[in-house]
């Protein structure tokens, strides 16, 4: 069964043509392909859209597939009636339909043949159609040529065996896996609104979009999200599908790791959610046996297409350590190698033409444009401190800061203290109101040069 690579044509159809399918046979033809030869047989020409249900019969069960709406010939969704329980490929299977119902051979292969085994229809892949006029037919898929250029196949009301071009079989051949829709989650990665990832038994982290200030982090850490970086985890993941699947209703859950998965990614929109269940990986750590919660059947997935679940829970913040916005403070003072350096900030948003700046009492504004954007910039440096690690302790870090930044605000909480404790010779453990939340800033991010120290030098050589 070949379908994927004729899926691949029809959308590239579907994009080119604006939904419109044409006639597969227009695009795909064997080499010896020619439709306007004279000895093409026409077995079926039914239209599709009298088609109310079929059947397919082959050694992996028999699944019966009911048209339950239809907005044309192409855009259809079935049922499955009979067969299982499973969500379906859409695609897939009104593909079979539409090539069962229209259906030539390009050769009579035999008249009533004595023996049906050499063409592999003793026991066939059987498609049984029916249309809203009571009629039925059917079709029975043998074996390929030699050449594998074409099926045998036979008809209702026929004995005769008959060779079709192995796309067209390709097409009415149609796997259990094939038929079945394997995306984990099938919604549109911006209809996502909560979003988590557990590995080892330890939550990474867990993400939740507000109406009114967006994504938020909410595990292991409260704080903004990298969007970006959410992002591209959400588009990957609705991308994710299932490889194959491996056992309907496995009782031994632990024989693939699945009774204690190593990794467990939740997701939800508004109107629908999913819990995957990872356990062990096999095919050289390329492919996880995976489940999905509340079911025991069990399925493979490529690692490929969850590339995030090994992410560090900092990948997925926005690593800035507090920014409020300069509108809404009306004072800073950083405590910074002995010093006490006091910023008075007068701005408003809707007219910054009036901003008015102080540091340590000198008027930065009476210096002209130079000073003010030099000021501009020595607040950049510390609403843009960034967080490099995070690191959680049972207990709050204990010291003397090296440095403090005390915001007044004009918003709540009313006054923002960040401070920064000593963890070794090269990193802060950094406390908000007192609050350690986890995390940890390099000592180096303040010797940059466009850091805090090289930022009120310049400054301050402008101002004096």
């Amino acid at each position: 069964m070949k379908l994927y690579r004729n899926i691949i044509i029809l959308v590239v159809m579907f994009l080119v043509l604006g939904g419109v399918l044409l006639a597969l046979k227009l695009t795909l033809k064997d080499e010896e392909t020619d439709f306007d030869d004279d000895s093409i047989i026409t077995l079926y020409n039914f239209e599709s859209t009298k088609l109310t249900e079929y059947t397919i019969e082959s050694e992996e069960g028999t699944f019966v597939f009911r048209k339950k709406s239809s907005n044309g010939e192409y855009d259809v969704e079935w049922e499955l009636v009979s067969g299982g329980n499973f969500p379906l490929h859409h695609q897939n299977v009104n593909i079979v339909a539409l090539n069962a119902v229209d259906l030539k051979a390009y050769k009579l292969i035999e008249e009533n043949p004595t023996s049906l085994d050499i063409y592999g229809l003793d026991n066939p892949y059987r498609v049984t159609f029916k249309l809203d006029d009571g009629t039925e037919k059917y079709i029975e898929v043998g074996s390929m040529t030699p050449t594998k250029e074409a099926y045998y196949i036979r008809i209702s009301d026929s004995n005769n065996v008959y060779a079709i071009y192995s796309y067209k079989g390709d097409l009415l051949v149609a796997t259990k896996d094939e038929l079945r829709d394997k995306d984990v989650f099938d919604v549109y990665s911006s209809d996502v609104i909560k979003f988590s990832l557990e590995r080892d038994g330890k939550k990474v982290f867990s993400a939740e979009k507000d109406e009114e200030i967006g994504w938020q982090i909410k595990e292991p850490m409260q704080g903004n999200a990298d969007l970006v970086k959410l992002t591209t985890i959400f588009d990957t993941f609705v991308r994710a599908s299932a490889n194959t699947y491996v056992e309907d209703n496995a009782t031994d859950l632990e024989k693939y790791g699945l009774d204690n998965p190593k990794y467990v990614i939740e997701a939800a929109t508004a109107d629908t959610k999913v819990k995957l269940l990872l356990g062990k990986a096999t095919e050289g750590e390329s492919v996880f046996y995976a489940r999905f919660d509340g079911s025991n059947e069990v399925f493979t997935i490529n690692k490929s297409s969850l590339s995030f679940i090994d992410i560090k829970p900092i990948e997925v913040y926005e690593t800035l350590v507090y920014t409020p916005y300069i509108y809404d403070v009306s004072e800073v003072v950083v405590n910074i190698d002995g010093k006490t350096i006091v910023s008075q900030i007068e701005s408003d948003s809707a007219k910054p033409e009036e901003d008015k700046f102080t540091i340590d009492g000198l008027d930065v504004m009476s210096k002209g444009k130079e000073a003010e954007n030099a000021f501009r910039n020595f607040y950049r440096s510390l609403v843009g401190i960034i967080f490099s690690d995070l690191e959680f302790l049972d207990q709050k870090p204990e010291g003397t800061p090296e440095i403090t930044i005390t915001y007044t605000l004009e918003i709540d909480p009313g006054k923002m203290v960040i401070e920064f404790i000593p963890k070794d010779d090269k990193r802060y453990y950094v406390l908000e109101n007192g609050e350690y939340k986890g995390k940890v800033v390099k000592k180096s991010v303040f010797d940059e040069a466009d850091g805090v120290r090289k930022n009120y030098e310049k400054l301050m050589e402008i101002l004096k």
